[in-house]
């Protein structure tokens, strides 16, 4: 069993609190946004003792990646692509001879990205569609003169909103529709005007509107599936997703857009968002039931002694809450919040009065 360190992303949106405090690092009054374990070539953790790369040690890749993340702002809206698309669009910017750490890259790698939130804090999200006539209501009481137009589908709905662009009036009609609800933060309305902080003259703060909100207590998590537009808007969490960094986005952010390509690869029917409680698998072990073959994320809870099955022979436990320890054959290692150990084994013995986030998956190499 060997620690790893995980690469740290500064973030213009990450919190300036929750990621020193895990890692118990002193704050320096920049942001940290994100954590990333796994073998990623655009941040692979390393062993800790030896600063091998985690690939290296492993002999391959992980079909995964681990991430703390802590928002204190919205993130941009987005959108990832599934297996196919993400093959096509690699393939075709590998032909253009497009570095694959340019910025305006949409496909750095080959993957699909389907991803899960668990909520380590209260965690607010936008995801998925919501009704086509729940959309027009929201639009009718906003901008009649906007609705007139008759839209076909919410494609067509959607695809004149992204292209307002700096249409300061409409902006303003949006804010002061916002200003006459109940603003509260379950409230999506309050939602508006707190986009409208950070991308004062971005359409995208119109998305509370668009997209459901959604609200995690912690051990809770919201899954996004690959064509799901989405956005985390504030909140500190674990996401586990496939092992990929193929973010297409359209809205508040300052990173590169392509609202074409996404379109492209966006699913654009309305459904629920996707909340998920972990179901009990063993005593005192519980499975968040994801739809991917990719990983399987376990949580150990407090106080009960705990068999988990690593099917691949390989996994990483995150040590989220007071302390645990953790067996592998006659090896054990004690882990206290914040602190992880990367297994080589089957089966794995987990105990102490903390909580514990286990991701592991069935084959290891990607």
């Amino acid at each position: 069993m060997q620690a790893l360190t995980p690469i740290i992303q500064r973030y213009n949106w990450g919190s300036y609190d929750f990621l020193p405090e895990f890692l118990n690092l002193p704050k320096d009054g920049q942001p940290y946004a994100e954590l990333w374990y796994g073998t990623h070539v655009r941040g692979e953790s390393v062993i800790t003792e030896t600063n091998e790369p985690l690939s290296k040690h492993i002999g391959g890749s992980l079909p995964y990646m681990m991430k703390v993340l802590s928002a204190e702002r919205p993130l941009s809206i987005q959108v990832h692509p599934n297996k196919k698309l993400a093959e096509e669009g690699y393939r075709k910017e590998e032909d253009q001879k497009i570095a694959r750490q340019n910025p305006q890259r949409n496909y750095p790698d080959p993957n699909h990205k389907p991803e899960i939130l668990i909520a380590l804090s209260d965690v607010w999200a936008l995801s998925s569609i919501r009704p086509k006539e729940e959309i027009i209501s929201f639009l009718e009481n906003i901008n009649s003169s906007f609705v007139e137009k008759k839209f076909n589908t919410i494609e067509d709905l959607f695809s004149t909103l992204l292209r307002i662009e700096h249409d300061n009036l409409f902006l303003q009609t949006i804010l002061e529709f916002a200003k006459k609800n109940t603003l509260e933060k379950h409230d999506l309305h309050w939602w508006v005007l707190e986009m409208a902080r950070y991308y004062s003259n971005d359409v995208g703060i119109i998305m509370p509107y668009i997209l459901n909100l959604v609200h995690l207590s912690p051990g809770e998590a919201l899954f996004n599936a690959p064509g799901e537009l989405h956005a985390y808007l504030k909140g500190s969490g674990i996401e586990v997703m496939s092992c990929s960094d193929n973010v297409l986005r359209c809205a508040c952010t300052q990173k590169y857009k392509d609202v074409e390509e996404l379109f492209r690869i966006t699913s654009f029917s309305s459904r629920s968002p996707s909340i998920l409680q972990p179901k009990e698998v063993d005593e005192g072990l519980y499975e968040y039931p994801v739809e991917t073959l990719d990983f399987q994320v376990f949580s150990a809870n407090q106080g009960k002694r705990v068999a988990c099955p690593l099917p691949s022979g390989l996994g990483i436990v995150l040590c989220t809450e007071g302390y645990v320890q953790v067996s592998q054959e006659e090896e054990k290692k004690y882990l206290k919040r914040g602190e992880n150990i990367f297994c080589t084994t089957d089966l794995i013995l987990i105990e102490g009065p903390g909580r514990a986030c286990i991701v592991t998956n069935e084959n290891h190499m990607g």
